[in-house]
């Protein structure tokens, strides 16, 4: 039987065994890749008598297509070879898969916006509540300019002490009482009592535009917000707030990435 002419239900009744070129051949791997999973206890595949070659059967070619699955949603070796015996904490193992699926999603999110950069996408955000360390700086015209004032923000709320994990998120709120200035927020997951800055913000029940584009964009992307409020027949209040999914890094900042305006909504 040829390897190229199986296919998985074929393999599952093969009792062939398979040489190791044949294997990678078939799996799309290299045979270092099975090599190591022999050595990481993962397989242990069959020696051929007189030469030792190893020889893999229709059992360990399934088994390395699952772990080549595993390994790609993060699982480690130790992991992948507790699956198989059995040993793994299936509930631990099922909370890290659910957070690595959202990851994707989201991941999978911003993406499809850079496919369609300068198109905005409306949605209402409900209410929510964030720990942020939070700076109050002069209104600037200059939008680049508050991106690196966010980078700046991100070190400072390093330096007081606060978790920051994910240092490519920030946003900026206007109020509309206060044009002089308006606040950058970094989210964080923990700030010790002592960092004066860190508050809880609460950004009220907003109407959003979201979409990928430069810097420059954002007042574009302002307008057009306004303008479907206007349209939806509902009444801006409150403060403007402006986001960045991709973070404070003079580099982002000069190419596409995804932007978001929303606006507190009655």
């Amino acid at each position: 039987m040829d390897m190229n002419d199986i296919d998985e239900k074929k393999l599952k009744i093969s009792s062939k065994k398979f040489r190791v070129n044949e294997t990678a051949e078939f799996l799309g791997i290299t045979p270092r890749i099975l090599k190591h999973y022999e050595k990481t206890g993962v397989l242990t595949p069959e020696r051929s008598e007189g030469n030792d070659y190893r020889a893999y059967t229709a059992e360990d070619i399934i088994k390395i297509q699952v772990s080549e699955q595993l390994k790609a949603v993060g699982f480690t070796n130790r992991e992948i070879c507790d699956y198989f015996s059995g040993a793994l904490d299936i509930r631990a193992t099922y909370e890290k898969l659910i957070a690595i699926r959202e990851k994707i999603d989201h991941f999978l999110s911003v993406l499809g916006y850079d496919l369609q950069p300068n198109k905005p996408r409306f949605s209402i955000a409900e209410e929510n509540t964030l720990l942020c360390y939070v700076e109050r700086r002069p209104t600037r015209s200059d939008l680049l300019q508050r991106y690196y004032d966010a980078r700046n923000a991100y070190c400072n709320a390093v330096d007081a002490g606060c978790r920051c994990d994910n240092m490519r998120m920030f946003f900026f709120i206007f109020d509309r009482e206060n044009t002089e200035s308006y606040r950058i927020c970094l989210p964080v997951s923990n700030a010790p009592e002592t960092c004066a800055a860190a508050e809880r913000v609460t950004r009220k029940k907003s109407l959003v535009a979201k979409m990928s584009g430069l810097a420059s964009d954002m007042e574009a992307l302002r307008k057009s917000l306004f303008a479907e409020a206007e349209r939806r027949g509902l009444e801006p209040t409150g403060t403007l707030w402006t986001m960045s999914e991709m973070g404070p890094n003079r580099k982002t900042s000069l190419r596409l990435y995804t932007l978001i305006a929303g606006v507190q909504i009655e």
